[in-house]
């Protein structure tokens, strides 16, 4: 993780390295703050089927199944 976020502090455009941060916090069960690396990730990679796919997981692992649905 520490790789992940100094990669992002040199370079915050990265969607890969945000995606990558938010699959080491969710991992961890860092479920709030691997939502927003995820969010993130697909702001910069709209369509990024690894990153939709697990945003969307995340979100049904909480129970938001309104919001996972459309991802």
């Amino acid at each position: 993780m520490v790789a992940y976020r100094a990669c992002l502090a040199a370079d915050p455009k990265r969607a890969g390295a945000w995606y990558n941060l938010g699959v080491a916090l969710q991992q961890r069960d860092e479920l709030v703050e691997a939502e927003n690396a995820y969010e993130k990730a697909l702001g910069l990679a709209p369509a990024s089927p690894e990153a939709l796919n697990n945003l969307a997981n995340l979100k049904r692992q909480r129970g938001d199944f309104a919001a996972a649905i459309p991802l």
